[in-house]
């Protein structure tokens, strides 16, 4: 399957990379967002399914983690739909569940 990222989840990651180079130079960040991105491609992509069904947070999304965040995600047809890439210590709030019920 293909995957897409949605507005939400780029941002994610832009933010992401721009937090890691800040801390730890442009080279840890491509490699942190490279990680997450080839994770998603090689295990999620592969094995839509592979993910957990999270039903609390909307119809069809699940999650598969990539230490320290987790990747929300949607089957569409043949795609992967990441909505949102967050820290796996972030607590999922109603804000956030609604706006993946809505995606």
């Amino acid at each position: 399957m293909r995957i897409a990222y949605s507005p939400a989840a780029s941002a994610d990651l832009a933010h992401m990379r721009l937090d890691y180079q800040a801390r730890a130079g442009l080279r840890i960040a491509d490699e942190m967002v490279g990680r997450i991105t080839g994770t998603l491609q090689r295990i999620v992509a592969a094995h839509p399914r592979v993910g957990r069904a999270r039903a609390e947070l909307g119809h069809d999304i699940r999650s598969f983690p990539i230490v320290p965040y987790v990747a929300f995600y949607r089957i569409v047809r043949s795609r992967v739909i990441v909505v949102r890439i967050l820290h796996g210590r972030r607590d999922i709030h109603p804000p956030i569940v609604s706006f993946l019920a809505a995606v």
